[in-house]
């Protein structure tokens, strides 16, 4: 379970046992691991996030293992070299992930002192793969489409159960540039938060993006979002330093609940083409000026809430404006003093200006 082993000094060697097991999130946080022992048929099943935080995990003994090996830098593979399952501790430096590695497994190189990684051809990443490498500066995906970034990938925050000089001087993300995400297909819930990326951000055509990816990520000035492409709950929330969006001239985009909420920079972003704004799109966006609400037909629940800047207003075919869509929530209204409300308006909500 998680912590099932924490601070634990005088666990040193861990022998997995028999078939498949599954461990909890921070399993040997703090514990004295050194060595891990699989043989036969022991199997990794299910890793609930990072599993070697905090140790000293320099050894990996696979030569009794049916199913596992060893590479050339210790670190646990498949039998068949396609999937790296774990990273020694002391992992660190520049990481190539060479093209014949198709699967980085979930926690892989979570907490390594790792400073880039370059992966030589399209990869399934799972979740907490990178999860809180404190030198980590630069990650270079493949130039070729296909790539999948499982939950909390690339996620940096602090994690301590104390607030020591070790753990503040890890308390921030050096995380500065990620190349060619725009060949990733799918980008699990919070893959990016929290991290340090300065560089501009495109999504592909089509590209699938879970919750929270990018909340916190406030380095992060400019996104390009791609056509048909979809984004959950907060996808790009609390992000301060965003100034500009990017659509698709026809709005061919799926914004979840509260997208683009509190990005407090906010002042550029095209929404001509789309037809329904999220509830809470972009509530407290507070220097965003304009809405060119053209082709909108519905506009969500406080969708522009405390954006108090708001001074101009666009809307033709508007069938639904629904509850708080333009009014104050904390902060207050929008700034314009008239607006033209379309022939086609049905419905208006409770306080929705």
């Amino acid at each position: 379970g998680t912590q099932a082993f924490y601070k634990t000094p005088s666990l040193t060697t861990f022998t997995m046992p028999e078939g498949k097991v599954s461990f909890g999130s921070l399993c040997f946080f703090r514990s004295g691991l050194t060595r891990l022992v699989l043989k036969g048929n022991a199997e990794f099943d299910q890793v609930y996030g990072p599993l070697f935080r905090k140790t000293n995990l320099t050894e990996i003994d696979a030569t009794a293992s049916n199913l596992y090996k060893t590479d050339s830098n210790g670190n646990l593979v498949t039998k068949d070299g396609k999937t790296l399952v774990f990273a020694l501790n002391n992992t660190s430096g520049e990481l190539s992930i060479s093209s014949e590695i198709e699967t980085i497994a979930p926690s892989a190189f979570a907490g390594t002192a790792i400073t880039s990684v370059t992966f030589g051809g399209k990869v399934a990443i799972g979740d907490y793969a990178f999860y809180n490498c404190p030198n980590l500066t630069k990650v270079t995906f493949a130039d070729e489409p296909g790539t999948t970034i499982g939950k909390y990938a690339f996620t940096y925050q602090l994690e301590s159960d104390t607030y020591d000089d070790e753990a503040l001087a890890e308390g921030t993300s050096k995380l500065t540039e990620v190349v060619n995400l725009d060949k990733a297909v799918k980008v699990g819930d919070y893959a990016f938060s929290g991290t340090a990326i300065e560089n501009d951000i495109v999504t592909a055509d089509g590209a699938e993006y879970g919750e929270g990816v990018f909340f916190r990520a406030n380095g992060i000035k400019k996104v390009s979002l791609g056509g048909d492409s979809t984004y959950g709950l907060g996808a790009f929330q609390r992000m301060l330093g965003l100034t500009t969006v990017e659509l698709p001239d026809d709005g061919s985009v799926t914004l979840g609940t509260a997208a683009f909420a509190y990005d407090t920079s906010l002042v550029d972003i095209n929404l001509g083409g789309m037809k329904e704004i999220a509830e809470l799109a972009f509530l407290g966006c507070t220097k965003l000026t304009t809405a060119d609400l053209s082709e909108a037909v519905t506009i969500g629940r406080y969708a522009f809430s405390d954006c108090t800047s708001l001074s101009r207003i666009t809307m033709n075919k508007v069938q639904t404006i629904a509850e708080g869509a333009f009014g104050g929530n904390n902060v207050g209204g929008v700034a314009v003093r008239s607006m033209v409300l379309p022939a086609t308006l049905k419905s208006i909500g409770q306080a929705a200006f």
